[in-house]
Protein backbone atom coordinates (compact mmCIF):
# COMPACT_ATOMS: atom_id res chain seq x y z
CA UNK A 1 0.00 0.00 0.00
CA UNK A 2 1.19 3.65 -0.76
CA UNK A 3 1.01 6.40 2.02
CA UNK A 4 2.10 10.42 1.46
CA UNK A 5 2.72 11.61 4.99
CA UNK A 6 0.82 8.58 6.58
CA UNK A 7 -2.32 8.97 4.40
CA UNK A 8 -3.05 5.87 2.08
CA UNK A 9 -2.96 6.55 -1.30
CA UNK A 10 -4.57 4.03 -4.57
CA UNK A 11 -2.78 2.87 -7.12
CA UNK A 12 -4.83 5.36 -9.17
CA UNK A 13 -3.76 8.04 -7.23
CA UNK A 14 -0.06 6.81 -7.06
CA UNK A 15 -0.02 6.52 -10.75
CA UNK A 16 -1.13 10.10 -10.82
CA UNK A 17 1.41 11.29 -8.72
CA UNK A 18 4.11 10.03 -11.30
CA UNK A 19 2.41 11.56 -14.08
CA UNK A 20 1.83 14.55 -12.60
CA UNK A 21 6.18 14.67 -11.95
CA UNK A 22 6.66 13.17 -15.29
CA UNK A 23 4.54 16.21 -17.02
CA UNK A 24 7.14 18.64 -14.79
CA UNK A 25 10.48 16.93 -16.54
CA UNK A 26 12.54 19.15 -18.96
CA UNK A 27 12.16 16.40 -21.72
CA UNK A 28 8.16 17.08 -21.70
CA UNK A 29 7.30 20.10 -23.87
CA UNK A 30 5.90 22.36 -21.32
CA UNK A 31 2.66 22.32 -21.75
CA UNK A 32 0.93 20.61 -18.94
CA UNK A 33 0.53 17.27 -20.94
CA UNK A 34 2.83 14.58 -21.59
CA UNK A 35 3.78 15.78 -24.46
CA UNK A 36 7.75 15.30 -25.73
CA UNK A 37 9.64 18.56 -26.54
CA UNK A 38 9.95 19.05 -29.83
CA UNK A 39 13.79 18.85 -30.03
CA UNK A 40 13.48 15.21 -28.61
CA UNK A 41 13.99 12.17 -30.46
CA UNK A 42 11.36 9.82 -30.91
CA UNK A 43 11.60 7.02 -29.51
CA UNK A 44 13.75 8.53 -26.53
CA UNK A 45 17.50 6.60 -25.36
CA UNK A 46 17.66 4.00 -22.53
CA UNK A 47 20.16 6.73 -20.73
CA UNK A 48 17.41 9.31 -21.09
CA UNK A 49 14.71 6.73 -19.81
CA UNK A 50 17.11 5.66 -17.08
CA UNK A 51 17.65 9.56 -16.18
CA UNK A 52 13.92 10.25 -16.09
CA UNK A 53 13.18 7.30 -13.67
CA UNK A 54 15.80 8.01 -11.20
CA UNK A 55 14.34 11.69 -10.99
CA UNK A 56 10.84 10.77 -10.77
CA UNK A 57 11.76 7.69 -7.69
CA UNK A 58 13.83 11.06 -5.95
CA UNK A 59 10.55 13.65 -6.78
CA UNK A 60 8.38 10.60 -5.29
CA UNK A 61 10.42 10.63 -1.75
CA UNK A 62 10.79 14.02 -2.03
CA UNK A 63 6.40 14.38 -1.53
CA UNK A 64 6.74 11.77 1.28
CA UNK A 65 5.75 8.76 -0.67
CA UNK A 66 6.50 5.84 0.77
CA UNK A 67 6.03 1.87 0.31
CA UNK A 68 5.97 1.67 -3.43
CA UNK A 69 8.25 -0.82 -5.08
CA UNK A 70 11.17 1.13 -6.91
CA UNK A 71 11.27 -1.55 -9.87
CA UNK A 72 7.31 -1.52 -10.89
CA UNK A 73 7.75 2.03 -10.70
CA UNK A 74 10.41 1.95 -13.10
CA UNK A 75 8.68 -0.18 -15.15
CA UNK A 76 5.48 1.86 -15.03
CA UNK A 77 7.52 5.17 -16.05
CA UNK A 78 9.20 3.46 -18.72
CA UNK A 79 6.14 2.20 -20.45
CA UNK A 80 4.06 5.55 -20.05
CA UNK A 81 7.84 6.85 -22.00
CA UNK A 82 7.76 4.73 -24.65
CA UNK A 83 3.99 5.81 -25.10
CA UNK A 84 4.77 9.24 -25.47
CA UNK A 85 7.78 8.44 -27.81
CA UNK A 86 5.67 7.05 -30.48
CA UNK A 87 5.82 8.75 -33.59
CA UNK A 88 1.89 9.68 -34.19
CA UNK A 89 1.80 11.17 -30.19
CA UNK A 90 2.55 14.76 -29.53
CA UNK A 91 0.66 17.77 -30.17
CA UNK A 92 1.37 19.54 -33.66
CA UNK A 93 3.57 22.88 -33.71
CA UNK A 94 1.37 25.75 -33.75
CA UNK A 95 0.80 27.64 -36.98
CA UNK A 96 0.77 23.99 -38.76
CA UNK A 97 -2.29 23.35 -40.91
CA UNK A 98 -3.93 20.04 -39.61
CA UNK A 99 -3.02 16.90 -42.19
CA UNK A 100 -6.22 15.35 -42.58
CA UNK A 101 -8.54 18.00 -42.72
CA UNK A 102 -11.94 16.49 -44.26
CA UNK A 103 -12.57 17.18 -48.41
CA UNK A 104 -14.54 19.81 -49.28
CA UNK A 105 -16.33 18.28 -51.91
CA UNK A 106 -18.75 15.33 -50.78
CA UNK A 107 -20.08 14.30 -54.18
CA UNK A 108 -16.43 12.56 -54.56
CA UNK A 109 -16.69 10.95 -51.42
CA UNK A 110 -20.27 9.28 -52.09
CA UNK A 111 -19.40 8.22 -55.63
CA UNK A 112 -16.00 6.33 -53.89
CA UNK A 113 -18.47 4.92 -51.85
CA UNK A 114 -20.65 3.75 -54.28
CA UNK A 115 -17.60 2.50 -56.08
CA UNK A 116 -15.72 0.49 -53.18
CA UNK A 117 -20.13 -0.80 -52.77
CA UNK A 118 -20.43 -4.51 -53.45
CA UNK A 119 -21.04 -4.61 -56.77
CA UNK A 120 -25.12 -5.95 -57.24
CA UNK A 121 -26.26 -8.88 -59.97
CA UNK A 122 -28.27 -7.35 -62.72
CA UNK A 123 -31.62 -8.66 -62.44
CA UNK A 124 -33.43 -11.27 -64.58
CA UNK A 125 -36.57 -9.92 -66.07
CA UNK A 126 -39.33 -10.87 -64.74
CA UNK A 127 -41.56 -13.44 -66.56
CA UNK A 128 -45.34 -12.77 -66.70
CA UNK A 129 -47.22 -14.74 -64.34
CA UNK A 130 -50.03 -16.70 -65.16
CA UNK A 131 -53.33 -15.75 -62.38
CA UNK A 132 -54.71 -17.78 -60.31
CA UNK A 133 -57.97 -17.02 -59.34
CA UNK A 134 -59.43 -18.33 -55.49
CA UNK A 135 -62.72 -18.60 -55.09
CA UNK A 136 -64.01 -18.53 -51.18
CA UNK A 137 -66.78 -19.77 -50.01
CA UNK A 138 -67.69 -18.51 -46.11
CA UNK A 139 -69.52 -20.90 -43.83
CA UNK A 140 -70.57 -20.11 -40.47
CA UNK A 141 -68.35 -21.56 -38.07
CA UNK A 142 -72.03 -22.39 -35.27
CA UNK A 143 -75.65 -22.37 -35.80
CA UNK A 144 -76.70 -21.75 -32.47
CA UNK A 145 -76.06 -18.58 -30.06
CA UNK A 146 -74.32 -18.91 -26.71
CA UNK A 147 -76.81 -17.59 -23.87
CA UNK A 148 -76.68 -14.54 -22.54
CA UNK A 149 -74.45 -14.21 -19.06
CA UNK A 150 -77.57 -13.18 -16.91
CA UNK A 151 -75.35 -12.88 -13.80
CA UNK A 152 -73.77 -9.53 -14.60
CA UNK A 153 -76.04 -6.52 -14.62
CA UNK A 154 -74.74 -5.19 -18.02
CA UNK A 155 -75.51 -8.92 -20.12
CA UNK A 156 -72.86 -10.23 -21.43
CA UNK A 157 -70.12 -7.77 -22.43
Amino acid sequence: MFTENGTELSTTQFYKRIKSILKEDPVMDGSGHLYLHQDQQKPLDEIVVASIQSHAIEALRAQGIEGFDEEKTRDFISVVLRYIGLPHRGGRAPGTPRTNKKPKNKSKQKTKAKAKAKPQKPQKPRRQEEVRVVQVTVKRARTFHYPRDLTTPGGDS
